[in-house]
């Protein structure tokens, strides 16, 4: 009855108990009770680590330097837990740890010289190793290590029960932050989400780093990168991303995690992206609708005022009004020319048949001498030559209004994943209180916008040389 009793609060307290080393120093003094031997320890074993984790009533040789016999080197217990060989309850007829007291006179070891090994095992997976001994015992009958391997089995269980509560209370502890992090992210309607994003991971969970390479080919970095690594590669329509996280160590459950933030983040990023498109085309709808309402109304004012002028000019006798009605018509014959120019800008015809094309076209309209030079076909997206053109339009502009050229040099090249647009005139140059006047600043931040840059060249009476430079994305093809 005494046994069955013991046995009884053995599984009781493997059932309920949730914190491993009280619970495996309660049921070791429980098994030396029910067995009635006078020692034992138990090691948890991971990988090539132990850990010795409950023991009761152990010699002084072995308890020698704060357990130094217990906590240094292997035995061979160990070893044979390492290499697979500990598949039941066996006697160890020598032990590495007591000979090694007994060498370097740490202590007594009470007479005891054998203990038996008993795996702490679950299905196929094995947690540790429980030793029991007595003083002078150095056999153990079959029944005994019967009784000690039903008690290491029901540890190994115990332990499997609370490795998987502990995984489920992280995985609700990280899926928790995951949510969060997504509401978050998702009330944002700042521009640059990705570095938002990134940024606040490490707000919402205990990493130490991260890094977010876009698709563009920019990184974007915040904390340390001095630990581990964990990388993962996104896709989301033409957002391409690559997340790395860094952190002392990962779980299984961390690791599925940062592949479902890398797919929400390229699901962020794409969301913007698709949003600026849709942006851009309702401006570039709206610049049409005001295109045509120019050219339908305002330019046809014009025409009319003219037409009107030049009829009154006509039938006018006295010569002081002949002077001031042709005055109205040069005035509206120009104003109808800057409209046609402001028009063409708001919607520039020919830029579907290419970037050259445009920018030819554009030259005879504003009847400015254009040649090109050793143009390569470079092959821009479209949103990108969109973008480019303006740029070029401001400084051809910039070139008919102020430079006075007679001729205007275009050059189109590629230089190591860049596209270089230069456009040279020789005319009068640039006077240093225009170098950075209104027209260039916008320029710039033109070019800036598609990631790109402006170089100018210029001296007063020598010409001017603007280049603009502007990268390749993966997807454009030289």
């Amino acid at each position: 009855m005494r046994s069955i009793h013991i046995l009884k609060e053995l599984s009781k307290t493997l059932h309920e108990g949730e914190n491993l080393q009280r619970m495996f120093q309660r049921v070791l003094e429980k098994t030396l009770e029910l067995t009635r031997l006078d020692t034992g320890w138990i090691f948890m074993v991971e990988g090539e680590k132990q850990h010795l984790v409950a023991h009761s009533n152990l010699p002084e040789g072995l308890v020698h330097d704060q357990f130094r016999p217990m906590c240094e080197g292997s035995c061979w217990c160990v070893d044979r837990l390492h290499h697979g060989k500990l598949q039941g309850a066996v006697n160890i007829l020598e032990c590495r740890r007591l000979e090694r007291a007994k060498l370097n006179n740490w202590g007594s070891t009470a007479q005891i010289t054998h203990h038996a090994t008993i795996p702490i095992r679950a299905g196929d997976r094995t947690y540790g190793l429980m030793n029991v001994a007595a003083s002078e015992k150095f056999h153990f009958q079959e029944e005994e290590l019967e009784i000690l391997e039903v008690i290491a089995y029901q540890m190994g269980a115990a332990v499997h029960r609370i490795q998987l509560l502990e995984e489920e209370k992280l995985r609700a502890n990280l899926f928790e932050n995951f949510n969060q992090w997504v509401t978050y992210v998702n009330k944002s309607r700042r521009k640059g989400i990705e570095r938002e994003a990134s940024q606040s991971l490490l707000d919402y969970f205990s990493w130490s780093g991260l890094s977010l390479t876009l698709t563009n080919g920019a990184t974007i970095f915040y904390g340390k990168s001095d630990e581990k690594a964990r990388t993962t590669n996104e896709q989301m329509g033409d957002t391409k991303i690559c997340l790395t996280v860094y952190a002392p160590s990962f779980s299984k459950i961390e690791a599925k995690l940062i592949e479902r933030i890398a797919n929400h983040l390229a699901l962020f990023i794409e969301r913007e992206r698709l949003q600026e498109v849709a942006t851009d085309v309702l401006i570039s709808q709206e610049r049409q609708r005001l295109a045509q309402d120019l050219h339908d109304s305002v330019n046809q004012l014009l025409f009319s005022i003219g037409l009107t002028a030049k009829g009154a000019e006509q039938r006018a006798r006295d010569d002081t009004l002949k002077k001031p009605l042709a005055m109205i018509q040069q005035l509206s014959s120009e104003a109808m020319v800057e409209m046609r120019h402001l028009i063409w800008q708001l919607r520039p015809l020919g830029l579907e048949k290419g970037l050259i094309f445009a920018i030819e076209t554009y030259a005879g309209q504003i009847q400015l001498p254009v040649s090109f030079s050793s143009c390569e076909v470079i092959r821009w997206s479209k949103a990108k030559e969109a973008a480019l053109f303006p740029i070029v339009q401001e400084a051809l502009n910039n070139c008919k209004k102020h430079a006075n050229p007679s001729d205007v040099v275009v050059h189109m090249y590629k230089n190591r994943g860049t596209g270089i647009i230069s456009i040279q005139d020789d005319g009068c140059g640039i006077k240093e209180t225009n170098a950075e006047g209104f027209g260039m600043k916008h320029m710039k931040e033109r070019a800036k916008q598609i990631g790109g840059m402006i170089h100018v060249r210029s001296q007063p009476g020598e010409g001017t040389v603007i280049s603009i430079h502007v990268p390749f994305d993966e997807e454009e093809q030289g």
